[in-house]
């Protein structure tokens, strides 16, 4: 399968200095082939544009209609998430259970913490990530 993305594995590389492939490959067990990266910037686009259009922010993506600033903004902001989840784990999907406290987290502590703050902050340059005002 072909992932369609915006951000390549190129483009992390020189951002981060990090090859995906190697990195990931160190870190999990590949069961598609040797070449992670693609997948994985395709789920972390796939979760940012999900959180476009949850409430308070109800943007739709379209990738074909964006500006030049949008498409740097999006990129940008991916690229700081894919360093978030490499440096933090992926909280979105976390259970929330504490096992030192024996205690749950509340969704909602978790979904605060589950986007960079740098993330946010490129997408929200981009108008992605503003509150919609009635």
């Amino acid at each position: 399968m072909e992932y369609q993305t915006l951000v390549t594995k190129q483009d992390y590389l020189y951002f981060a200095g990090v090859d995906l492939d190697l990195e990931l490959t160190s870190r999990i067990i590949n069961d598609v082939g040797d070449n992670p990266a693609p997948r994985f910037i395709f789920g972390i686009e796939e979760w940012c544009k999900m959180q476009f259009k949850k409430p308070p922010y109800f943007y739709k993506f379209n990738a074909d209609s964006l500006t030049t600033h949008q498409h740097e903004c999006f990129k940008m902001g991916v690229m700081h998430q894919i360093q978030y989840v490499l440096r933090n784990g992926n909280v979105s999907n976390d259970s929330g259970f504490n096992t030192a406290t024996g205690m749950l987290v509340p969704r909602s502590e978790l979904e605060k913490i589950g986007m960079s703050m740098d993330a946010k902050g490129y997408f929200r340059s981009a108008g992605f990530m503003n509150i919609w005002r009635y």
